[in-house]
């Protein structure tokens, strides 16, 4: 499993790997037994919740998007919205986007915070 305890202190340890975006939750019950005869054990439930980090990138649709706009469209018109996903959560997962490079350089166009 992805956590393992020691049997003589009860310390549980990370055996494997974690992914928030796989497993955010994981439910343990744990066991302690006593060396009398007869043996007597008592069992207690674990919930360990997974903290998410900054793991992946943000990614687009795949190709290159291609829009044609006709001249005389009035400036501040919105031409194109573009979508890129990131599956970490809260604050990880929230993206600003910019212009990297504009060709022909200049100011034809910018992007404006979402209303």
């Amino acid at each position: 499993g992805t956590f393992s305890i020691s049997h003589n202190t009860g310390s549980i340890f990370l055996a494997k790997t974690m992914d928030f975006e796989t497993q955010s939750v994981y439910h343990l019950n744990i066991t302690a037994k006593d060396n009398g005869r007869p043996p007597r054990s008592s069992t207690m439930s674990v919930v360990i919740q997974v903290r998410d980090f900054n793991d992946n990138p943000p990614s687009f649709p795949p190709g290159d998007v291609f829009k044609s706009i006709m001249e005389n469209i009035p400036v501040g018109t919105s031409v194109l919205t573009i979508n890129a996903q990131d599956p970490d959560a809260d604050i990880n997962g929230e993206l600003q986007y910019c212009i990297a490079q504009q060709i022909p350089r200049g100011n034809h166009f910018v992007i404006r915070a979402s209303d």
